[in-house]
């Protein structure tokens, strides 16, 4: 046999060497460094010997499972049985277990769920898990924030209408369609964090368009806010996980069943927004389903706060991706 190929381990080695690869998650060359020194922030740092410590091994076996080790980052096989290696992070590993056991407990109920509100939207409430949502909700279980800054509205230009900023507020009580977080003609105030991104919610397929945008300030905190914007990627044992569940299967900002007036992927959403408005929430806080990093905002009785238009609106032209209706996003 070649002196320089990693030595043949038995049955029992190589269980052991699956199980040490499978908790190898970085080595000291794929972290930076400071003046010639190893900045470690990929991995939390351990010596390879504590992933052994728990194994009934002797040192030549150990040394011979690290032959056949690399590391799953830059795929160096320089393992040895003294090296500093990185672990997962502890974080990583609950966020990773409690996104498992969100998806095992609520993944196909929440299918039955969207079924059911299709079919039956004003008897959703008899299904189980909207009651629990409902519940949730009303318990703070899912994430709270408040609002503030500067926010955006939109309008395409269909005419030579001069449009003032009086006009770009909610609509009035009738005349908006079905969206994300309204009923027909409910009069809710839709707000982007983003000036781009309200320009892309607003107007429909057009390689080019010429908008109305308007900015405003909220000058005063607006809080009790439902977040469903709140990111997952770290989780904590303290979230929900129903929450999880809904945001893993993005169940907040699906569209792509939508057709004209049929907008059964809005169903959900609109059932919470009538649990978070019967509960006292003043609005509700999302993604973006055009720039899914950009956040917007729906606020139930804007004549309550001060949101407050920065001068008149202007006109501007923009190339567009995506549509959807000048009143609901």
């Amino acid at each position: 046999m070649n002196e320089l190929e990693p030595k043949r381990l038995n049955e029992k080695e190589k269980e052991i060497r699956d199980i040490i690869q499978s908790e190898i998650y970085s080595c000291p060359l794929c972290q930076p460094y400071d003046s010639g020194e190893v900045v470690w922030v990929i991995g939390e740092q351990i010596n390879i010997s504590e992933l052994f410590f728990e194994h009934d091994l002797n040192d030549d076996q150990i040394e011979r499972i690290c032959t056949h080790l690399h590391c799953p980052w830059c795929l160096a096989d320089n393992i040895e049985s003294y090296s500093e290696i990185g672990v997962k992070p502890h974080y990583e590993i609950v966020s990773e277990r409690i996104i498992k056991d969100s998806s095992e407990k609520y993944g196909e109920s929440i299918f039955e769920l969207q079924k059911a509100i299709i079919d039956y939207p004003f008897l959703v409430y008899k299904h189980p898990l909207a009651s629990q949502i409902h519940s949730e909700i009303e318990n703070k279980k899912f994430p709270i924030t408040q609002i503030s800054g500067h926010y955006y509205r939109v309008r395409e230009v269909r005419n030579s209408e001069v449009i003032l900023s009086k006009r770009m507020t909610n609509p009035p009580i009738g005349k908006s369609k079905a969206g994300r977080f309204n009923h027909p003609g409910q009069s809710h105030y839709y707000l982007s964090e983003n000036k781009d991104t309200a320009i892309q919610e607003v107007v429909i397929d057009k390689d080019a368009a010429l908008v109305w945008v308007q900015k405003f300030e909220i000058e005063t905190n607006i809080d009790n806010i439902l977040d469903l914007s709140y990111s997952i990627e770290v989780v904590s044992p303290t979230f929900s996980t129903l929450y999880v569940a809904l945001k893993l299967y993005d169940r907040f900002n699906l569209s792509n069943l939508n057709n004209e007036n049929w907008k059964p992927d809005y169903y959900l959403t609109r059932f919470i927004m009538d649990c978070a408005k019967q509960l006292g929430y003043n609005g509700i806080k999302y993604n973006s389903s055009k720039v899914s990093y950009t956040k917007n905002v729906v606020v139930f009785y804007p004549e309550k706060f001060d949101i407050i238009a920065t001068g008149e609106p202007s006109i501007e032209k923009h190339k567009i991706k995506k549509d959807d209706d000048w009143f609901e996003f």
